[in-house]
């Protein structure tokens, strides 16, 4: 073993899931309401037809169901390819929360550089 790695914190990059049974019994309810919350925002968001002025809701709705849905599947299974769609899905929620945020930034800043 390398001296150099000693001080360095023995960390993961991503989700820590549960592996004990409360804390999957926990994985499962959680799932059960973001897939439930996901499935129906997207439904309601379908039947008044596309429009791409609520893309960003439809991206949000849709990885709120895919997240939901495999915590329902740690919690049942425990399969390992789960713990790289969580990770993978929480990313790409934050990408959309950051390009959603975008321009409520830029116009902050245009009021700070008028002066209102």
């Amino acid at each position: 073993m390398d001296d150099r790695d000693g001080d360095r914190p023995n960390t993961s990059r991503g989700i820590d899931l549960p592996h004990d049974i409360p804390g999957r019994f926990a994985s499962i309810l959680a799932g059960l309401f973001f897939s439930s919350c996901g499935v129906t925002a997207l439904v309601g968001l379908l039947e008044n037809g596309f429009r791409m002025a609520v893309f960003g809701f439809y991206e949000l709705s849709v990885a709120s169901a895919v997240f939901g849905i495999a915590l329902v599947l740690w919690g049942l299974a425990k399969p390992r390819w789960v713990e790289a769609l969580l990770n993978r899905v929480v990313i790409h929620a934050t990408l959309v929360f950051g390009v959603l945020f975008l321009p409520f930034v830029i116009e902050f800043l245009m009021i700070l550089a008028r002066g209102n």
